[in-house]
């Protein structure tokens, strides 16, 4: 509920208490709970700029070597991933995740228009230290994530993470924060 308002502050001060209660029921909660809930942990660090913690949770989710485990939640921590370590400013890192993860959707058959434009996006982005050509292709890239949900099947994968939201932060210099609750004010 934070992370669609934008109220991540509010999310982030339930974590510890959240953590300990993982900890309690741990053989209790399916893997597939467990990933889930340390992706929405993630979320919420993602969502107050904590971009180190956020990280922190996703490698909780590659950390955990399953077989049962749900391929969205990984697929999405994937893409993710990348976005935190933009954030994080660690270009030269970006490039070797952006092969690794391209890597990845290709072995678990799994590359689709999204992420194939996420990992095109990524890949060029590295090679571009002018701020206005970053910020037109932000611009380009928000254009290609909107023609692609109308298409139900990609659609999909945009409705975890507020991508759109995240592009917007990085053309207008808002927060992403900012922007997910400007969004849901205009919706209702």
């Amino acid at each position: 509920m934070f992370n669609r308002k934008g109220e991540f502050e509010k999310g982030v001060s339930l974590i510890r208490g959240i953590e300990s209660k993982l900890k309690q029921f741990e053989d209790k909660i399916s893997t597939n709970e467990k990933l889930a809930m340390f992706a929405n942990i993630a979320y919420l660090w993602f969502g107050v700029g904590n971009y180190k913690h956020a990280l922190k949770w996703l490698n909780k989710i590659f950390n955990d070597i399953t077989t049962d485990i749900r391929e969205d939640i990984y697929a999405d921590a994937k893409i993710i991933h990348l976005i935190v370590h933009y954030e994080l400013g660690n270009i030269n890192a970006l490039k070797y995740f952006v092969r690794a993860t391209h890597h990845y959707f290709i072995k678990k058959e799994r590359l689709f228009q999204f992420e194939t434009i996420i990992l095109d996006f990524f890949q060029k982005l590295s090679k571009i230290s002018s701020p206005h050509k970053i910020i037109n292709s932000f611009k380009t890239l928000k254009k290609q994530l909107k023609k692609i949900t109308k298409d139900p099947f990609e659609k999909e994968a945009l409705e975890y993470f507020d991508f759109i939201s995240w592009i917007e932060s990085k053309i207008t210099g808002k927060t992403f924060a900012e922007i997910v609750r400007e969004k849901l004010v205009k919706s209702t």
